[in-house]
């Protein structure tokens, strides 16, 4: 892949990114902050792969202010999440815990002004300005196959772990996603990377169905955070109780999980 093909699939993150960044600082609507970050995460896995034996010391990266937008957005949206979550769970208005609901909201609404700055300006442009500088000359079909290469053998050195904390399932996550969305990216990326897998026999869906998995583990993970101390310290004793039953029946929820996960990712080490 020679880098004008390159700078041709840079352009089109770019141009979905710039235009999500503007409906997130237009309305902060939840599907739109979701749209923007998965855009952010595509690009930001593109970089990772080019940079693989990369030997400049110069890495391609997002800029920081892109960064803190992309935090801010997953930051909001979290808060906004919850609020659904709640909100599903408790369905009779007057049994909700409005004291909480109203606490997340106003969490939320100190963080737009951060993002619209951001997200109002020009600094897609900026950032993409700075990265096509940087972009190689070419990237072969052998660095793609190190990449890869490298990405399941992180992964399976993880699995191997006697005991998986938390962590280790988010840090599967995002390796995982970094190989998936650059599935398409040469005409044999896809079998390239279901072949080196570690679940050699198993299919695409099988990936993107473990992919919702982890993904609906971290989200859980991501509620129950947001039940800490400091979220429910100073509710009424009626708001705490109602949140602390919520708590626990997602504590039970994310150990099912869990031993779900791990699983399912063990059972594609045996005889590795």
């Amino acid at each position: 892949m020679n880098k004008r093909q390159l700078k041709h699939i840079t352009n089109d993150h770019y141009r979905l990114l710039k235009m999500q960044i503007k409906k997130v600082a237009d309305n902060f609507d939840a599907d739109a902050i979701h749209e923007f970050r998965v855009a952010y995460k595509k690009l930001r896995a593109f970089f990772r792969m080019i940079n693989a034996g990369n030997k400049k010391n110069e890495k391609i990266k997002i800029s920081k202010k892109l960064q803190q937008a992309y935090g801010i957005a997953g930051s909001i949206r979290d808060l906004q999440l919850q609020q659904q979550r709640i909100r599903e769970i408790i369905v009779h208005e007057f049994e909700r815990p409005q004291d909480y609901l109203d606490r997340l909201q106003q969490t939320i609404d100190k963080l737009k002004p951060g993002f619209a700055e951001i997200g109002q300006g020009k600094q897609v442009d900026k950032c993409k300005n700075k990265t096509d500088a940087l972009i190689p000359d070419e990237f072969s079909i052998q660095r793609f196959r190190d990449f890869v290469s490298q990405k399941w053998a992180s992964v399976r050195t993880i699995i191997k772990y006697r005991q998986l904390r938390d962590d280790h399932l988010h840090t599967i996550r995002k390796h995982l996603k970094d190989l998936f969305y650059n599935l398409k990216i040469f005409d044999e990326s896809e079998g390239a990377i279901i072949s080196q897998g570690i679940w050699k026999e198993k299919d695409e869906a099988y990936y993107f169905q473990l992919l919702d998995d982890l993904g609906s583990f971290q989200d859980r993970c991501m509620a129950i955070s947001l039940l800490d101390k400091k979220w429910v310290n100073g509710l009424n004793s009626y708001n705490r109780k109602k949140l602390v039953r919520v708590k626990n029946n997602w504590m039970i929820e994310k150990r099912q999980l869990k031993q779900m996960l791990v699983i399912k990712l063990g059972s594609g080490m045996a005889g590795q």
